[in-house]
């Protein structure tokens, strides 16, 4: 007779199924592909013959030796820092930026650490001292100036071709913000009234267009001083949370109270059980929240979707939902 395990509970209950492991690893599919993008790049970057001492070889075939050489990580940077992203991924045709160099090299050391740390040999242990940000090893110093020599490669680069800022989301201002909310409203669909009040409160976050969709009810307030509701926004990259208002505006096209009160009226409110959670927005809940966002954008837009043609409003050649914290920042930095 099979028995099957069970899994006991932590002190006063579980809050939520349990997590298999919670480990040191970035998890989420974005780093995933980063990770298997650096992975490429290394194998693209031993085909090239870029650096004598490894030509011909795959990096399985390269031996300890090579992953303690520094110059190895070395050349490889130059070598990224000298080319342009693949077609097929995002700012492609664009010189790699310093993030990305930083983060290719810093994979490729991870994993050589993960095969060569600990195994016995002070040598390697040593090189990977590198990995400690509080040590001052020869090895520990020498990275920290590798990392630092790429940014400031990468900006003299951006300098001397007049591209630095990179080429950033056009901001979409209030005006904007305005144009698309009014052409929703004359719309009048349920779809169109809830598009508009998630376009407002975007707008108002003034964050990342894929974190609206995770602001809930339960941890929002109402502020008896500047008379408004305040909710909690997470912040996807710094893994924090910042508190931000939603506003009454000058004109309904810009109010979120008029537009939450239009689509309380044309789309209502899912009835929930108690222990779920209330998204403001659960629609743009989840993964693909920051593309939807973007679609509501550009559906009302010229050459957008056909249904909202007889309201199509015109905006700068490519608007998306990343413009709207970029409006935002650029008015609250004036």
């Amino acid at each position: 007779m099979e028995t099957t395990a069970t899994t006991t509970p932590p002190p006063g209950g579980a809050a939520a199924a349990p997590a298999k492991a919670i480990t040191a690893k970035g998890a989420s599919k974005s780093w995933e592909a980063v990770q298997t993008a650096g992975r490429k790049a290394f194998e693209a970057f031993l085909a090239s013959n870029h650096y004598p001492k490894v030509a011909g070889l795959t990096a399985a075939a390269l031996r300890k030796e090579h992953w303690l050489d520094a110059e190895l990580y070395e050349h490889f940077a130059g070598w990224i820092a000298g080319g342009v992203v693949p077609p097929g991924r995002k700012g492609a045709g664009e010189p790699y930026q310093a993030g990305t160099i930083k983060g290719y090299v810093q994979i490729l050391v991870n994993a050589a650490a993960a095969m060569h740390k600990g195994r016995g040999d002070p040598a390697a242990d040593l090189f990977f001292t590198c990995l400690d940000v509080k040590a001052s090893t020869p090895t520990a110093i020498w990275y920290r100036g590798l990392r630092k020599n790429i940014k400031r490669f990468c900006f003299e680069r951006d300098k001397k071709a007049g591209d630095l800022g990179g080429e950033g989301a056009e901001p979409l201002y209030l005006e904007d913000v305005r144009r698309l909310v009014r052409a929703y409203y004359i719309k009048g669909t349920p779809e169109a009234c809830a598009r508009a009040c998630a376009i407002i409160a975007a707008h108002q976050s003034a964050g990342r267009s894929s974190e609206i969709g995770y602001v809930d009810t339960d941890t929002a307030s109402w502020d008896s001083y500047f008379r408004t509701m305040y909710a909690v926004q997470p912040m996807s990259k710094p893994s924090q949370v910042k508190p931000f208002a939603l506003c009454a505006g000058v004109d309904h096209y810009s109010c979120f109270y008029a537009a939450f009160g239009y689509r309380a009226a044309r789309v209502g409110f899912q009835v929930l059980d108690e222990d779920d959670t209330h998204y403001l927005f659960p629609d743009l809940h989840g993964s693909s929240a920051g593309a939807k966002l973007t679609k509501y954008v550009k559906d009302v837009c010229e050459g957008g979707l056909q249904r909202y043609s007889d309201v199509w409003v015109k905006l700068h050649d490519n608007p998306s939902a990343a413009g709207l914290r970029v409006g935002a920042c650029n008015v609250l930095a004036t």
